[in-house]
């Protein structure tokens, strides 16, 4: 008998291990349901149409269940973002792979950028609305920027002249990225007819305008005036 409550006792443990794994795994479940309902409904009707009823629906879930999960609706668009976020880390880790201080390693890497747009056109179309009512996602579009910048300047992508000159870099970086942002919007996400190639030999003339120093920027811009324009 005394052997049986031993053997009866050892398995009480790993009873209880077995059960709370298998409620860790029903949460998860549970989780990415919530997260995939999102994403089919932001990609159908965009961010601001999106209620929470609309996403706990498509995911056979309750609003009590949402809310154990995720604070609100920017939230839950942060999780579904989250991929698209790893695979544009991977995509801004590549400027390593490319020439970045030439025309040309910036219009190889401009073409990969424009495929993860198209990529994920619907979805970005989403975020960009969030962007102009969600406080919390305007915050999470900063940082982003903030990235992007650190990744140029790790990569050796932004060069100061001088201590005074490091806000007019920084400055025109982030003009720059406002207006790629502004321009893909404008472009893949709602339909403004340009022709690739073009585009991306345009925006990599521009950038690269952008990084020069600027003693090289006036001299190119001296040179240009001399020469008449570019045809």
């Amino acid at each position: 008998m005394a052997k049986e409550r031993v053997a009866r006792g050892s398995k009480a443990p790993a009873s209880r291990g077995a059960r709370s794994t298998l409620r860790e795994a029903q949460k998860e479940f549970t989780r990415r349901t919530l997260v995939e309902s999102a994403r089919v409904a932001f990609e159908r009707h965009g961010y601001v149409d999106v209620t929470v009823d609309d996403i706990v629906d498509g995911a056979g879930a309750s609003r009590a269940t949402f809310y154990l999960y995720f604070n609100n609706k920017a939230d839950v668009l942060m999780a579904v973002g989250e991929p698209i976020g790893d695979e544009y880390s991977i995509l801004m880790s590549r400027l390593s792979h490319v020439e970045a201080r030439t025309v040309e390693g910036l219009a190889q890497w401009l073409d990969w950028y424009v495929d993860f747009y198209e990529k994920h056109r619907l979805l970005l179309k989403a975020v960009a609305q969030a962007q102009v009512i969600d406080p919390v996602v305007v915050q999470q579009a900063r940082k982003g920027v903030e990235a992007s910048l650190e990744v140029w300047r790790q990569n050796g992508m932004l060069e100061y002249q001088d201590s005074d000159n490091i806000d007019e870099v920084r400055l025109r970086a982030v003009l720059f990225n406002a207006q790629v942002d502004r321009f893909m919007q404008l472009w893949i996400l709602e339909g403004w007819e340009f022709e690739r190639q073009s585009v991306i030999c345009e925006l990599a003339q521009q950038w690269h305008a952008v990084l020069q120093p600027r003693g090289e920027r006036s001299r190119s811009a001296t040179t240009t005036a001399d020469n008449g324009p570019l045809t």
